[in-house]
């Protein structure tokens, strides 16, 4: 078998080995890491994503919020009370986090997005 080079999707995103991501389709995958529990950290990342174009058709709070409400409950699906766990978005996150955040472009539904949004802002 040829060996060749590496070619990389057209919109991919370079990043140190702590911010490895990929591009999957309309928008962008991102590795779960727990520095994502960090609001501010969140936003800095929407900002170098939209900046950049790896997400097209959302706002920063809007990227801020999908990537943050992601790490949230993965890394704190356990201690949510009952009826959040039980909740399908939460479960829906929490199961879908586990290969990392997906932001597509133009955002989620808005079921997903209003999930997002609450958890942005009750934590």
């Amino acid at each position: 078998m040829e060996n060749s080079a590496l070619v990389m999707p057209e919109r991919y995103a370079i990043m140190n080995v702590e911010e490895m991501n990929y591009v999957d389709g309309g928008g962008i995958t991102l590795a779960m890491l727990s520095t994502f529990t960090q609001k501010s950290v969140c936003m800095q990342w929407a900002i170098k994503l939209v900046d950049r174009g790896n997400v097209k058709g959302m706002s920063y709070q809007g990227v801020a919020e999908e990537i943050f409400a992601h790490a949230y409950v993965y890394y704190n699906f356990y201690k949510l009370p009952s009826f959040i766990k039980n909740n399908s978005f939460a479960q829906s996150v929490y199961r879908s986090s586990a290969d990392g955040i997906n932001i597509a472009d133009n955002g989620d539904t808005w079921e997903r997005r209003a999930f997002y949004s609450l958890v942005w802002n009750l934590n």
